[in-house]
């Protein structure tokens, strides 16, 4: 009967522990939304805010928050900070054309033409 409870508890835990990380990673999506509309607006300061505090997070949105705080940077006129922040996104990330045009900007003011060109290429 002991052991029966302590397996009960432990299920219970572990589907709560569960439940709070997929109710984080939801409401980190929806953070996300409104900073990529920052962006779009060009209200940079804000967007560069709200990204900088997501990608802080565990998994951060599975690369989203540093490609988006990657744009922002670049968008900003900081090649160095936006090609720091794209170095940080998982092998294999893919990126859109916007992305990758400015990784490609940023990479070309570092004087780094193979690695504009292969991202160029990949988009």
């Amino acid at each position: 009967m002991r052991i029966g409870r302590r397996w009960r508890r432990l299920v219970i835990g572990a589907g709560l522990l569960a439940l709070f990380a997929q109710l984080d990673r939801w409401r980190a999506r929806g953070e996300l939304r409104p900073a990529v509309q920052e962006l779009a607006r060009g209200q940079l300061e804000a967007a560069r805010g709200r990204l900088t505090r997501l990608a802080t997070r565990p998994g951060a949105l599975d690369g989203a928050a540093e490609y988006w705080l990657g744009v922002c940077e670049s968008l900003g006129g900081c090649p160095d900070v936006a090609l720091r922040v794209f170095a940080r996104l998982p092998a294999g990330y893919t990126f859109d054309p916007v992305g990758a045009c400015h990784e490609a900007k940023a990479n070309l003011a570092q004087g780094h033409l193979r690695a504009a060109e292969r991202r160029l290429e990949q988009a």
